[in-house]
């Protein structure tokens, strides 16, 4: 059968494809069947290629930092994975199996400190490097070459004194130069990048490639912005913006998330923006806060908490103080308040500290060095007492003995109905009271889906009660294979005649 010839100029129907697809043949591919790819889609242009508009505009995106010396060389192994060739500030050079060499490069001048040096000299955390990414959203009109170029150039502009190491990456569809700067300088200073920095670096980058013959535009960003909205600065106080909405959900509204708290207010240009922390559902609910007022939120105050963990590398206890961030709000013309927020944030602090004494009321105390006596109770009660010359302390049975003794009385409190998926029948889960509430209290926000066997409807109460006899029946079944399989108690020893 002869083929149908399809000329440029013709339309093809669109093809819609996701994302997931694309990724398929990815080595991370496992990690992609669930989560951010699995709803989203891309739709391929019907126009043909040389009839599509070339994509311009360029991306710097400070993707992440680290603080400690271990962090950055994971990083510089990071971009160097796939054998590239890191190059310096200094125009040095280090290829595959250098990168202790690569390391000690960066870490010239002022060194950066270890995890080991925060812990044992009580330092506190700070930002040491900068991981940034330089592309073009159509790289075939920029070669990995260029793009290496123009953000080596931008950065030497913008932070001359300021060491880093850069390395390109060509194994993905979208050639991209990833970049680590330092934060301090030669002489000490530390550099803090904000967003019209960001901006700023954008438009040298361009202009950068611009100058060796790349089309590149670096547009100023905007977000989501209400046409016609009109703000009168005359009639608001100042920094006190219209409150949109608020209330509880997974942070940033992506399910994989805790739970948390966003309040949504309009700025004066009409952008919206959310802010989260739990602390502002009770600053929200304190002063009765109600959409469409104004309102000025602000950081006004930390609150120091301490941890202890053990670590097991170092066989040490560590004490690590974090700071609670408290939130306060001025209310327009009903509780308005002098607000003095934070400028500086406190990192995180670390300690070295001996083993934590055992506390006196887990110790068994031994007056006179008499021998403790232990005694069983009973079978129903089942409590180790133990007996001193003064007092006779209980230890209460852990939850796998609770369940275990409940599930041999047939004690059922609640139950919770699961639709078999291969047979479309209902099968249900029975609860005995220890293990309900252990279930409850794994559970998000003590979220409890089970329902109580005492509150069955005459419709079903049939059909529940007729699964747990069978329940209570396997159950029972079970428990006698495990008795005819525990192994006798026989001596491996030879008797001789």
């Amino acid at each position: 059968m002869r083929k149908k010839k399809v000329f440029d100029d013709e339309w093809k129907a669109k093809k819609v494809w996701t994302a997931l697809d694309k990724k398929s043949k990815s080595s991370y591919a496992y990690k992609n069947k669930l989560g951010k790819y699995k709803n989203r889609t891309i739709t391929q242009s019907s126009k043909p290629s040389f009839l599509q508009e070339p994509q311009k505009e360029v991306v710097v995106k400070i993707t992440g930092s680290n603080t400690t010396l271990n962090g950055l060389r994971a990083h510089l192994n990071y971009i160097s994975r796939h054998g590239e060739e890191i190059m310096t500030s200094d125009f040095e050079v280090f290829g595959k199996g250098e990168l202790k060499k690569a390391t000690d490069s960066f870490n010239k001048y002022y060194e950066i400190p270890t995890q080991n040096d925060l812990e044992k000299n009580n330092q506190k955390e700070k930002r040491e490097a900068l991981h940034i990414v330089f592309s073009m959203k159509d790289a075939q009109y920029a070669p990995p070459s260029k793009i290496k170029a123009s953000a080596m150039k931008t950065i030497s502009e913008m932070y001359p004194n300021n060491h880093y190491a850069v390395a390109v990456h060509t194994n993905t569809d979208n050639p991209h130069c990833h970049l680590v700067l330092k934060v301090k300088d030669i002489w000490g200073d530390r550099i803090n990048p904000h967003n019209a920095d960001l901006q700023k670096m954008r438009e040298k980058f361009a202009e950068n490639l611009r100058d060796l013959g790349v089309e590149a535009v670096a547009t100023k960003k905007k977000g989501k912005v209400i046409e016609n909205y009109y703000y009168d600065s005359t009639r608001h106080k100042p920094h006190h913006y219209e409150v949109v909405d608020f209330g509880r959900a997974p942070y940033k509204f992506n399910q994989d998330n805790q739970e948390s708290f966003f309040v949504r207010y309009r700025t004066s240009k009409g952008k919206e923006i959310d802010i989260w922390a739990d602390d502002l559902e009770r600053v929200v609910a304190e002063n009765d806060i109600n959409i469409g007022e104004y309102v000025r939120f602000a950081i006004v105050d930390e609150t120091p908490k301490t941890i202890r963990k053990f670590d097991k590398r170092k066989n040490q206890y560590i004490e690590k103080t974090f700071y609670k961030k408290t939130w306060g709000a001025s209310i327009e013309n009903r509780a308005e308040k002098v607000l003095n927020p934070l400028k500086h944030f406190t990192p995180n602090d670390y300690k070295i500290i001996d083993a934590p004494e055992i506390s006196p009321q887990n110790e068994i105390s031994k007056p006179n060095n008499e021998q403790l006596v232990a005694e069983i109770s009973t079978q129903n009660e089942k409590t180790i007492k133990v007996k001193t010359q003064e007092n006779a302390k209980e230890t209460p049975l852990n939850d796998k003995e609770k369940i275990k003794q409940e599930q041999e009385k047939g004690i059922y409190t609640h139950f919770k109905e699961r639709e078999n998926r291969k047979s479309g029948q209902s099968k249900y889960i029975f609860f005995t009271p220890t293990q309900h509430k252990n279930y409850v209290a794994n559970q998000p926000k003590n979220f409890d889906d089970t329902r109580k066997l005492s509150e069955l409807l005459s419709t079903e109460k049939s059909e529940v009660l007729g699964a747990l006899v069978i329940h209570k029946q396997m159950m029972e079944v079970a428990r006698k294979m495990r008795k005819e399989k525990e192994p006798p108690n026989r001596s491996r020893g030879f008797s001789r005649v």
